[in-house]
């Protein structure tokens, strides 16, 4: 049970440094490039997080690899609540329409990646 807990823990440092610094790229070459209205490095993150999940879903087989990345990583790499802060956010700024858009493209987008993963892991 501890060596459980520590591969969470550790594989969750090791997500949530990868999103900040994935994050800080794509928007320092987000800046000048496309202007959104929302927030389009969570976006990708979490299309990117969504994708390694489904992968590690099917693909990992070992029990402890499984904690380590989907449950550690994984859980500290996507950030779906901040997706959701940041959909408030855009709402509170008057635009509801792209509030809307953004979570709900976000989740069509992280659930066709899902299924193109089960697509090809069960070919």
């Amino acid at each position: 049970m501890l060596l459980k807990i520590f591969l969470i823990c550790l594989g969750a440092g090791v997500g949530a440094l990868a999103r900040y610094k994935l994050g800080e790229c794509i928007k320092n070459k987000n800046k000048k490039k496309l202007k959104t209205k929302f927030s389009l490095h969570t976006f990708i993150i979490n299309a990117v997080g969504t994708f390694l999940l489904a992968l590690s879903y099917y693909y990992m087989k070992n029990d402890k690899l499984v904690d380590l990345v989907q449950l550690g990583f994984c859980g500290g790499f996507t950030t779906y609540s901040t997706m959701f802060y940041e959909a408030l956010d855009i709402s509170n700024n008057g635009s509801k329409l792209w509030s809307i858009t953004y979570v709900l493209s976000s989740i069509f987008l992280g659930a066709l990646l899902f299924l193109i993963v089960a697509t090809v892991a069960d070919l």
